[in-house]
Parts: structure tokens; sequence; C-alpha cells
């Protein structure tokens, strides 16, 4: 396989393991039961790491350039790859704390936090968590009493990861790159370097011009004189070409990040 046909197989396979999120036999968490009021949240358009190379995440909001709450918005999605498995996050923003839980500060940003860890033989683990993001969008200790349960504290792994999901989407929206939505049933939302692009979906299906070629491929044109009959004329830069395309039974939306 070419570099190219690698990253495009990587895509496919983490959107199978998706898509097979809700078919997978899933054993629930040690959180569940005790958040189980929060409605079940499903993989549906996740961002996730840059196909080819190596991207460092980071866990701290001290490293990132927004506001993990600017971030992570009012719902967010994060998935990650590996050998054998996928990891899934999602997270809704709550307008108040939960019934029965606690922050260690005043007025954090409170979210759920939905789990789920996706495995090839076809079984996957979800559970449920709350968190709470003070206004740095460091974690807050979570208390929480009720729920059918006696009560305890929220580990703040699960408010770590949520950081970590916000350096992903971050990431994703860097100068130099373009977002790549690629969809089969579900979504994952992809950065993809400038230039590099041209490659990964030099073999799209289509769309096709008139005459059945390939329509060219969404790129840069760098600002230019162009000669007429009449005169010349000053030509702005801008992006020209198709941002939607197929290949390999794939929908691949391409959207350039701001500069």
């Amino acid at each position: 396989m070419t570099t190219a046909e690698l990253q495009l197989d990587r895509a496919e396979t983490l959107l199978a393991h998706l898509l097979c999120a809700d078919k997978a036999k899933v054993v629930t968490g040690k959180n569940e039961a005790a958040f189980s009021p929060f409605e079940p949240m499903r993989p549906a358009a996740p961002y996730t790491a840059q196909l080819s190379g190596d991207r460092i995440f980071s866990t701290s909001p001290a490293c990132l350039l927004e506001t993990v709450q600017d971030l992570l918005g009012s719902k967010c999605e994060a998935a990650l790859m590996g050998d054998d498995y996928v990891k899934w996050i999602g997270l809704r923003r709550l307008h108040k704390a939960p019934r029965g839980c606690w922050a260690s500060v005043m007025r954090p940003t409170w979210y759920e936090y939905h789990y789920m860890l996706m495995r090839s033989d076809g079984t996957a683990t979800y559970d449920r968590d709350v968190i709470a993001l003070k206004a740095d969008g460091n974690p807050a200790k979570v208390m929480f009493q009720g729920f059918g349960t006696r009560g305890g504290h929220v580990d703040e792994t699960s408010a770590i990861c949520a950081i970590t999901a916000a350096s992903v989407v971050e990431d994703a929206h860097r100068p130099g790159a373009l977002l790549a939505t690629i969809s089969d049933g579900t979504s994952v939302l992809v950065p993809v370097p400038t230039g590099e692009h041209r490659e990964l979906f030099a073999l799209r299906d289509a769309p096709l011009t008139n005459a059945g070629k390939r329509k060219a491929i969404l790129h840069w044109v760098t600002k230019h004189t162009r000669a007429t009959r009449q005169e010349r004329v000053n030509v702005s830069e801008h992006w020209r070409g198709t941002r939607t395309l197929s290949i390999d039974g794939l929908r691949v939306t391409l959207a350039p990040n701001k500069s």
C-alpha cells in the first residue's frame, strides 16, 4: 500500500469502530449506575488526530491558545485509535450542577462526560461521568451523592481527558491545515496538512467533469495577473477547486482552516 492508502485505511478502520459502537457487546463501567440519569451519547462526528505523522496533545490548559471551554463548546467528541482499539469521549455542557453534585470552586463549568473503549474483538466498555472545570480550564474536584449510590468523588482523570480532547480540537483547526470531514454513516473530523491533501485524495472517484475527468481538488491560488483580450486583470489570492469528493466509498468534505 502507498502512504495515502494506509492513511485512508486507518480512517476507514476508525469509522468502522464508530459505526459498530451500538452493535458492540457493551460492558458498563464503574460510574454507569451513578450517572445513569444522563442520556446516553454515541459517536456521531468526533475530532481525531492527523492521519500521517505524530502530533503531541496536551493535558494542561496552559499549553492551549484558547480556553478549554471555548474549544469544547456546548458539545464535543474526540476519538483516538490504537493498534486494536478506539477510545472515544463525548462531552455535553450543563447549565448547572447535576443534582447531588458539588465542586471545589464557585461557578465551575459543568460537563457530562461519556466514554467508550471499542476493541477489535467487538466488545466495548461504556461509562458516564461528570466533570467540572475551573475558569482557567483546570479540573475542579467533584463530589456527588445519590443517583442510587452512597456518594463519593469523581476521579479527575475524566477532566484531564476532556482537556486532551480540547487539544485535539485546537490542533484540527490549526493554520496550515485543512479540516477533512470523512463520512460513512458517521463522520470523523481529521486535520490534513495543506498540500498533503492532494496526495491523500488523489485517487478520488468523484466529482467528474463532463469529459469524465476528475475535477481539480481544492487548492490555493496565489495573487496573479490575468491577461484578457481587452486588459490585464489583477486576481486576488483565493481557494479554488472542489471541496466535496468521493473516494473508496467515503464522502469527504474539505474546509480550509483560517490562517
